[in-house]
C-alpha cells in the first residue's frame, strides 16, 4: 500500500516570522519603509536605498511595521506648469517633489492648492520675502503662517469717532482727516492700516493714506461699476464691525484687494485681512517720524458715516523676524 505522506502545514506568516526569515534585527540595512497606496500608507522590510526608490519614507534600520505609523495625505506640487494635488502621498514623497503638504489624512477636494494667503517666508540663502505657503515650500524657505510679517511691528492706535458727512451734491464728496502723528524716530519697512468705519453703503467710501505727499488708495468705493463682474452698487454696511470692536485691516500681507462682488466677501461688518486697492510699495527704512494723516471720503448724498477709529501699524526695517544670522547660503553644482 501507498505510505501516507505526514501532513505538513505552512507556518502562518506572523509579524514574528517575517522578521525572522528577513532577519531584520541582524540585518541593520533593513528596516520599515511606509509607502503611499491608494488608501493609506503601507508598511515594508526593504534597505533605505530600496525604500527611497520607491518613494517612500524608511524609519530606521531594524524598526519594525507593528512600531511605525505610516501617515498619508494630500500633497500640492507644480507638474506641467500648474499646481496640482496628489492624494495619499508621504510627507517626504511630498517634499521631494518639492510640494506642500497639507497634513496626515487629508485629501484633494475641493481645491486645496489654491490657497494664496500670504506671510513671511525666510528664505533658505537668507532674507525675508512675502510669499504663499506653497511658493515658500517650493523654494525651501521657512513659512512663518498668513499674515506674519518679515520684520517685528509696532502699532499706533486712534478713536476719533469722526462724523463723515453726506456730499454736497451728486458727483461730488465730503471727506475727513485724522492724524496719527509718531514722536520717536524709527525706520520703516511698510505699513498696514486697520479700519472701524459705520456707513450704510460701502460702496460710497474711499479711504487714502497720505504721509509726506506721497498718497495711498486703501479701499475706493468697491462694488461700484456696472460690468459683468461688478454689478451695480451693492448696498453693504461698515468697514470693520464697530459693534464687537474687530477690525478690517489692509496688508500686503492678504490674498487679495477687496471686492464686494467676491465669494470670499463677508459683506457687512466686513473684517480680516484684504490687500490695498492701490499696490504698496516699500518704504526702504524711511523715518516715520511725524505725521501720517487718514482721509475718508463719502460719495453718498443721503447718508453720513463716522470714522470710529483706526490702527497704523509699522514694520520696523531694522528687526527682522527671520534669522538671518543663522541662515547661510548651501553650494549647489
Amino acid at each position: 500500500p501507498a505510505k501516507l505522506r505526514p501532513n505538513r502545514t505552512t507556518p502562518p506568516t506572523t509579524e514574528s516570522n517575517r522578521c525572522k526569515r528577513l532577519n531584520c534585527y541582524e540585518q541593520s540595512n533593513i528596516g520599515a519603509c511606509c509607502m503611499a497606496t491608494t488608501s493609506a500608507g503601507s508598511c515594508s522590510y526593504v534597505d533605505a536605498n530600496t525604500c527611497f526608490e520607491r518613494g517612500g519614507e524608511f524609519a530606521g534600520a531594524g524598526t519594525t511595521c507593528l512600531n511605525v505609523a505610516c501617515p498619508v495625505g494630500a500633497c500640492c506640487y507644480r507638474s506641467g506648469g500648474e499646481i496640482t494635488c496628489h492624494a495619499f502621498v508621504t510627507p517626504i514623497e511630498c517634499h521631494r517633489r518639492g510640494g506642500m503638504y497639507r497634513g496626515d489624512q487629508s485629501v484633494c477636494g475641493p481645491q486645496p492648492c489654491l490657497r494664496d494667503d500670504r506671510g513671511a517666508c525666510c528664505l533658505p540663502i537668507g532674507g525675508c520675502e512675502i510669499r504663499n505657503e506653497f511658493s515658500c515650500a517650493e523654494i525651501g524657505g521657512e513659512y512663518l503662517g498668513d499674515g506674519e510679517l518679515c520684520h517685528a511691528e509696532q502699532v499706533w492706535e486712534a478713536q476719533p469717532s469722526l462724523v463723515i458727512p453726506v456730499a454736497p451734491r451728486e458727483s461730488a464728496y465730503s471727506v475727513v482727516e485724522d492724524i496719527i502723528y509718531i514722536d520717536e524716530s524709527l525706520p520703516v519697512e511698510v505699513e498696514d492700516v486697520s479700519l472701524q468705519i459705520e456707513h450704510e453703503y460701502q460702496s460710497d467710501v474711499r479711504v487714502e493714506l497720505v504721509r509726506n505727499g506721497d498718497y495711498r488708495d486703501l479701499l475706493n468705493r468697491p462694488g461700484t461699476g456696472d460690468t459683468a463682474a461688478y454689478p451695480g452698487v451693492y448696498y453693504e454696511d461698515n468697514f470693520g464691525n464697530p459693534n464687537t470692536g474687530d477690525w478690517m485691516r489692509i496688508t500686503r500681507a492678504a490674498r487679495a484687494a477687496y471686492r464686494i462682488h467676491t465669494a470670499e466677501a463677508p459683506r457687512n461688518n466686513v473684517t480680516g485681512r484684504w490687500q490695498p486697492v492701490e499696490t504698496q510699495q516699500s518704504r526702504n527704512g524711511a523715518d516715520a517720524q511725524g505725521e501720517w494723516r487718514l482721509r475718508v471720503y463719502n460719495y453718498s448724498t443721503e447718508h453720513a458715516g463716522r470714522l470710529v477709529a483706526w490702527r497704523l501699524h509699522l514694520t520696523r526695517s531694522d528687526s527682522p523676524n527671520c534669522p538671518y544670522e543663522s541662515m547661510t547660503a548651501v553650494a549647489g553644482p
